[in-house]
C-alpha cells in the first residue's frame, strides 16, 4: 500500500464512481468532481476487509504519478450500516 504524509489538509472526500471486484480496481469522483483511480490494496482494511461498491462515500489522499492518472491512496470506504433504524458509519 502506497503512503503519503499524513497532511489533513490534503484528505479529499468524495464517491466510488464504479469499482471491479473482478479486477481489483475502480474510480472515485471527489467532491470537486475530479476522477481518481484506486486499487483494492489502496483500500484500509475495515472489519478484516476491503470491499467497496459504486455509490459508497469515502476520504483518501490524492497520489499524483507522473504519466499515469491520478491515483487515491489511503482510502476509507464509509459503509452505511442500520443500528435502531438510523444509519452508522463503521
Amino acid at each position: 500500500m502506497r503512503r503519503v504524509q499524513k497532511d489533513s489538509s490534503k484528505i479529499q472526500k468524495g464517491t466510488v464512481k464504479w469499482f471491479s471486484n473482478i479486477r481489483n480496481y475502480g474510480f472515485i469522483e471527489s467532491n470537486s468532481g475530479q476522477s481518481y483511480f484506486f486499487h483494492r490494496s489502496d483500500i484500509i482494511r475495515q472489519h478484516g476487509t476491503r470491499k467497496a461498491a459504486a455509490g459508497n462515500p469515502c476520504v483518501f489522499y490524492p497520489y499524483p504519478e507522473s504519466g499515469k492518472p491520478d491515483r487515491a491512496v489511503n482510502v476509507l470506504i464509509e459503509v452505511s450500516s442500520r443500528v435502531n433504524g438510523s444509519a452508522k458509519y463503521s
